[in-house]
């Protein structure tokens, strides 16, 4: 699949944001820059869905799963996403968990994985 060298490779700077965490300053790929780049590199042939919701203690917990459809066939990628219910950090606790989920699914294709561990 010659889209996987395209999602391997590093992040444009301009698709990627800051934030602090712990005191750490944390760079990320914004979930709508993903959405952008999945577009771009697949040339529109993807999509994705929530195949999982689950509430476990204080969590959300979310599985999202993407689908790549090249003339390989499709190439699916499941990752998970959580977030407290009473989560006072940006956004609500759904869309907070959808983003981290969709987010590290598309770094299972190898998208941005370079930002995570220094590369």
């Amino acid at each position: 699949m010659d889209i996987s060298e395209d999602l391997h490779k590093p992040v444009p700077a301009s698709k990627i944001d800051t934030k602090r965490k712990g005191g750490a300053e944390l760079k990320f790929v914004p979930w709508y820059q993903v959405n952008r780049l999945l577009h771009y590199y697949t040339n529109g042939y993807w999509h994705y869905e929530v195949t999982g919701k689950e509430i476990i203690g204080d969590r959300l917990c979310l599985t999202v799963q993407i689908v790549i459809e090249s003339q390989d066939g499709k190439h699916v990628r499941e990752a998970t996403g959580s977030e407290t219910l009473d989560t006072d950090s940006y956004g609500d606790f759904q869309s907070n968990a959808e983003s981290m989920a969709f987010r590290r699914a598309a770094a299972r294709f190898g998208l941005g994985l370079h930002l995570y561990n220094g590369g």
